[in-house]
């Protein structure tokens, strides 16, 4: 007997027996399921050689806002080789409010709209100045989508591996902020909800790149950190002269050692 004529004649066995037929197909699902983050990983270290040709954050809000909601914002996310000699190579993502308005007649609505700004330290290099408004009234996300394209210190996907993120949002937007992201390419590097965030008081240590209005100024930042394994036991115990809370936040990081990034739901980010 053949091999494929063995094969069909172990096929029919099994459908002839119920039994044995429903677990090998179990068995089957199983190992597909198993396999499939292998492939998902597999996918991913491929796309690590590709050109780093788009970059961006997504804050989700806690509910759809106006822009009298939200006011005027900025928001900040530098991703730093500090294995590299000081001035580290920085690729900076930015974003503030810019709310166009709709005129008809003598009534005029404001619509949401922001400005994407991409530039680089080390080399230093502005790259993008873009308004972006889709005639929306109301919002549940800010979209920041900066474009590369072969541009900036990081030149492919995986050259941001094993980076340091600092992210900032001003004063104001931090308590409309549900979830905050950070993709690269098509893939999500990471999202953090709000409840794993801790706001701490702080500048950013990069320049803001366009001049602003002496009220703008004045606003405050906030750096959002992670929490680490000892800010559960910090709230509820608080300070204690035995122990001292040393992993309490942390910044943000990409390792592709440990974690896959997964590919982004275009849907999310506007595109």
């Amino acid at each position: 007997m053949r091999w494929y004529q063995r094969q069909w004649w172990l096929r029919g066995l099994i459908e002839g027996l119920p039994w044995i037929g429903p677990a090998v197909n179990k068995a089957a699902e199983s190992h597909a399921e198993l396999a499939q983050p292998d492939l998902a990983r597999i996918e991913f270290l491929q796309m690590c050689e590709r050109p780093l040709r788009r970059a961006g954050l997504v804050i989700d809000l806690v509910k759809e806002c106006r822009p009298e909601e939200i006011g005027h914002f900025r928001v900040l996310v530098t991703i730093s080789d500090l294995d590299q000699r000081d001035p580290h190579p920085t690729l900076c993502i930015g974003g503030r409010n810019s709310y166009p308005a709709l005129h008809e007649g003598d009534e005029a609505t404001t619509l949401f709209g922001n400005k994407y700004l991409i530039w680089s330290m080390a080399p230093d290099d502005q790259m993008q100045s873009t308004i972006v408004s889709h005639g929306q009234t109301t919002t549940e996300r800010v979209v920041i989508d900066g474009s590369l394209f072969g541009r900036g210190p990081f030149r492919h996907l995986g050259d941001l591996d094993r980076k340091i993120i600092w992210v900032h949002v001003t004063e104001r937007l931090w308590p409309l902020v549900a979830g905050f992201g950070i993709f690269a390419n098509n893939y999500t590097l990471v999202h953090v909800d709000r409840e794993s965030l801790v706001p701490i008081n702080g500048e950013p240590h990069v320049a803001w790149p366009e001049s602003l209005s002496d009220e703008d100024r004045q606003v405050d930042w906030r750096c959002l950190m992670i929490k680490g394994p000892d800010w559960e036991r910090y709230e509820q115990e608080g300070d204690r002269p035995d122990w001292f809370p040393v992993h309490l936040y942390h910044p943000w990081d990409c390792d592709f050692s440990v974690t896959t990034p997964q590919v982004t739901d275009e849907a999310q980010v506007g595109k």
